[in-house]
């Protein structure tokens, strides 16, 4: 191979060696390896346009351009990590980890609260002490949704799990149900509230009348 550095002792080098030393000198602050190498036309005051293309598009294109590219892959790689992580915790801290209803609606809709929920209404543990005292148990002696459970479970399906639903608020589509009857009941009774008022108009018209004939 070629000779491709200066300052050494010996005057050939193998492919590795070049390969080592531009990787080294590439990366240190000394204008990247174009200013290691040996200038070829040095000694007669000649710019080589070659040198000068090599030289600049090689620190351009690996020192500067290919080592910010890297650097920014690492950083994204990072940021999503990181948000990964934060996901994670809000998941975690924020969301019931049996019936998946977040912080702000159980602390809205609930008189007990988040902490209370997770701790006492959907604490996690239990089902697993649940699952594991069905283990324990003979089948023979199932009730019928201890068998479904069980069952469920043999399954892998999570179907017996109170998703979305708790019994410390009230689901939605009940909540809109109630206020629907509420309207109807309340239209109804205006509508028997004006139909009492038209009779007691005309009663009293009647009255009226009859007193005025009577004069």
């Amino acid at each position: 191979s070629e000779m491709c550095i200066r300052d050494r002792v010996s005057t050939q080098s193998t492919w590795g060696d070049c390969f080592i030393t531009t990787w080294d000198q590439t990366f240190k602050g000394n204008g990247a390896v174009g200013s290691f190498l040996e200038d070829p036309n040095q000694a007669e005051g000649v710019v080589n346009l070659g040198r000068f293309f090599f030289d600049n598009l090689f620190k351009i294109v690996l020192a500067i351009v290919v080592i910010n590219m890297l650097a920014g892959i690492i950083i994204d790689t990072f940021g999503a990590l990181k948000d990964l992580h934060q996901k994670k915790n809000n998941d975690l801290y924020n969301i019931c980890f049996i019936c998946g209803i977040d912080r702000e609606k159980l602390e809205k809709s609930s008189e007990s609260g988040f902490t209370y929920h997770i701790k006492r209404e959907h604490y996690m543990w239990n089902y697993l002490f649940y699952r594991a005292y069905l283990e324990s148990k003979d089948e023979t002696e199932f009730s019928g949704t201890e068998s479904y459970v069980k069952e469920k479970i043999g399954d892998y399906d999570t179907s017996w799990f109170p998703i979305g639903k708790a019994m410390c608020i009230k689901d939605e589509e009940e909540d809109s149900n109630e206020k629907a009857e509420l309207l109807e009941n309340v239209s109804q009774s205006m509508s028997e509230l004006r139909a009492n008022l038209g009779d007691i108009v005309a009663k009293i018209n009647t009255i009226v009348d009859q007193t005025t004939n009577k004069h």
